[in-house]
């Protein structure tokens, strides 16, 4: 068994894209599967589509939050990467439109740990680490 709940799509839950094709999809995709990441409790949602790296804050609803589900946009391998806006909405904590790269995730049972590593110069640029404590897990 895992303690980590992780959901991944083609499409991004929130993307900072000035297409609204991006930004109806991600309002749909919200209120369809928003309810499931507060109830399942998911601890990380992975998308792409936009073709850049973008990581949340661990976001509750719409806003950022203690406790709450992190948001991946890991689109920054293949094609053409797209520009972000100028102005990066705040519950965005990083984002790179400039490099391509991967996305390494190592997990144990009380942490997980995503990686955006740089094509490049194979070198993390950006991580966030999730905690669990065992005693609060119902496996």
């Amino acid at each position: 068994a895992t303690p980590w709940v992780v959901l991944a799509g083609h499409r991004p839950y929130i993307v900072d894209s000035s297409w609204s094709g991006d930004q109806g999809f991600a309002a749909y995709f919200q209120a369809a599967v928003g309810d499931i990441l507060q109830t399942h409790r998911v601890d990380l949602l992975l998308g792409g589509h936009h073709h850049s790296y973008q990581r949340s804050c661990s976001v509750r609803g719409s806003r950022c939050a203690a406790s709450g589900t992190v948001i991946l946009n890991v689109g920054m391998g293949g094609a053409d990467l797209n520009s972000l806006n100028a102005t990066i909405p705040p519950m965005f904590d990083y984002a790179d439109d400039e490099h391509f790269g991967y996305c390494r995730i190592v997990a144990d049972m009380e942490t997980l740990t995503a990686e955006f590593v740089h094509s490049a110069d194979s070198k993390v640029h950006d991580s966030v680490t999730l905690q669990k404590h065992l005693d609060d897990l119902q496996i």
